[in-house]
């Protein structure tokens, strides 16, 4: 074999460094790297770094020769996501518009918009960094609580279905995605993932309390009734399934029944609003 030529021997040192510091960096590594004339790449990975190391002021520093390159522009707006989140929006933009396959700036981007209450752009930005990476469970299940906050049953539904293919043995994920078809007012297939789980933990008084709401939704009110009986057994403090029963004797016309249960909720929480509301 011949021998390495110098330009060989720099890149794999170049190679070596920039995986030393994506891993464990140390201030030895980031003065070697510094030692070579810096292209855009290094200076991401010498930011990355220094970032780990707590030093977001020089990494910030280092990216002034390198603004316009999109992963620097990347590691500017990590650097600046706490401190000053409207201009690490700016550079995620920039750096998305020069390159818009970067799941990891769409995400970012996302988490940053949602932190300034703009969860419209948040869930675009989420829905962009699913389209290349859609195997992260936890990216769908963001993507899903983005939508339901937004008041879009329909596509937080989608979102969970994904997750769920993802994570299928997963009870917790199985219990969000009945509680989402209820919200799409889909009770049937709410019951398909609800009913399993209630029979693995009888003692659920939520679950129970979600049963009962699909009864009520498909109009099967004395499977309704026994539901929220049921949640009450297991949680004689909790005012949901108290005001449920309520609503079941009075779609029953039993209106003495139903203000009991209503008085019975209010003798939990007096200050409980729902129960007010159902009185009225």
């Amino acid at each position: 074999f011949s021998e390495p030529s110098p330009m060989d021997r720099k890149n794999v040192e170049l190679l070596r460094l920039h995986g030393q510091l994506a891993i464990e960096p140390t201030q030895d590594d980031l003065r070697s790297l510094a030692q070579f004339a810096p292209d855009p790449w290094d200076a991401a990975a010498m930011m990355a770094g220094l970032r780990t190391l707590g030093q977001e002021n020089l990494a910030v520093q280092i990216a002034r020769k390198f603004t316009n390159d999109p992963d620097v522009s990347f590691q500017l707006a990590l650097c600046l996501e706490e401190t000053e989140p409207g201009r690490a929006i700016g550079f995620l933009n920039h750096s998305l518009g020069q390159d818009n396959a970067q799941p990891l700036a769409a995400r970012l981007l996302s988490r940053i918009l949602e932190k300034q209450g703009d969860t419209g752009n948040a869930v675009i930005a989420m829905e962009a960094a699913l389209s290349l990476w859609p195997e992260e469970l936890e990216w769908q299940l963001k993507c899903a609580a983005l939508w339901q906050n937004l008041g879009n049953a329909e596509k937080s539904l989608e979102h969970l279905i994904s997750a769920q293919r993802l994570s299928p043995d997963n009870p917790d994920l199985q219990i969000q995605l009945g509680r989402a078809y209820i919200a799409a007012r889909q009770p049937g297939d709410a019951l398909k993932y609800l009913e399993p789980i209630v029979r693995l933990v009888p003692n659920r008084a939520d679950i129970w309390g979600d049963i009962a709401e699909c009864h009520i939704q498909s109009a099967n009110l004395d499977l309704a009734l026994l539901a929220s009986e049921r949640a009450c057994e297991m949680d004689p403090g909790t005012v949901k399934p108290r005001i449920q029963a309520g609503k079941v004797f009075h779609q029953k016309g039993e209106i003495e029944k139903a203000i009991h249960q209503v008085q019975l909720a209010l003798s939990i929480d007096q200050d409980d609003p729902e129960s007010y509301v159902f009185l009225a």
